[in-house]
């Protein structure tokens, strides 16, 4: 382990090859302004004991800070990381801030131990390429620490991490951004997880995100909500027709009362419509269909309206 007492400041500096930093203890403020880093930049087991600043540098290869102990301020304010920034093990004892930060790959928080505080202020993030594994393989300890890997559950952890945080500030409309991203990522992780360890509780959670996904987009598309509705409806309203006297299969459309069956469809579409709205004496195919109308049509209205209440 090497100590450093002394003050450092890189100042528009361009770093051709690797930099490591591994094992290493600074003691006063280090900055770097403007800084571009080509090659991968090493952090394993190094401590900040006082400022760290990184303001508006590019990192263009992974960057690990792998068991890194940032136990001051700790700033990485319009930074650019082209490739997967992974803070493995990482100690944030006092405050870590991530304003206007882009991350073009993928950004990995979920085995950070933060102690003090996160602050981001219009961080530049979006669903990205992850590893499916399982947590129990050797692969995966090694892929977070020799390769620099971002896993899918991590990923997701990540995103509801970030989410967490924007709504403990009142930031509805971004936090519902990365509540949609950890819901995609989680469907996306019981899929991996069905195909290696079925699991019927897995497969209902499953059937639900799938559903959120097509009906509203988890809660962010009132447009979707209300195609999903009326779409899905009509399928439905097609077979609860062609199952009672008023409506039969015929080819000959000349005699079809168009009118008639849109009335009819606008009745259906309200949940809690007669049973005879269609024909007095109803058979018992038709209640079965119909009731199963009223459920999807029910589902279809809850939705749009959670979609209405994003920004409430």
């Amino acid at each position: 382990m090497e100590d450093y007492e002394g003050l450092l400041y890189f100042d528009r500096c361009t770093f051709n090859s690797f930099v490591d930093l591994a094992n290493t203890n600074f003691h006063s403020k280090i900055r770097f302004r403007q800084c571009i880093f080509h090659g991968e930049v090493y952090f394993n087991n190094t401590t900040f004991h006082d400022l760290a600043d990184f303001w508006r540098c590019k990192f263009e290869k992974r960057t690990s800070f792998f068991k890194t102990d940032f136990l001051a301020t700790t700033v990485f304010s319009g930074s650019i990381f082209k490739e997967n920034a992974l803070f493995t093990y990482s100690q944030i004892e006092k405050l870590l801030i991530l304003r206007r930060t882009t991350f073009i790959q993928g950004l990995d928080l979920s085995l950070a131990n933060i102690n003090g505080d996160l602050k981001l202020f219009d961080i530049q993030l979006d669903d990205f390429k992850s590893v499916d594994n399982m947590p129990e393989t050797i692969e995966y300890e090694e892929g977070l620490e020799e390769k620099g890997e971002i896993y899918t559950a991590n990923k997701r952890e990540t995103f509801r991490l970030i989410k967490h945080i924007f709504q403990s500030n009142n930031d509805s409309v971004t936090s519902q951004k990365f509540s949609l991203l950890e819901s995609i990522t989680h469907r996306k992780e019981i899929w991996f997880r069905l195909n290696h360890d079925f699991r019927s509780k897995d497969l209902w959670d499953y059937i639900l995100l799938t559903l959120n996904r097509f009906s509203n987009n988890h809660k962010t598309s009132y447009i979707r909500g209300f195609a999903f509705t009326i779409f899905l409806g009509l399928f439905t309203f097609i077979f609860v027709a062609w199952s009672s006297k008023t409506y039969e299969p015929a080819t000959n459309f000349d005699q079809f009362d168009f009118g008639l069956a849109v009335s009819h469809f606008v009745q259906f579409l309200t949940p809690t419509h007669k049973f005879d709205y269609i024909d007095e004496n109803p058979s018992g195919q038709f209640y079965l269909l119909d009731f199963l109308g009223r459920i999807i049509i029910a589902y279809g209205i809850y939705q749009t309206i959670q979609a209405f209440r994003k920004f409430r």
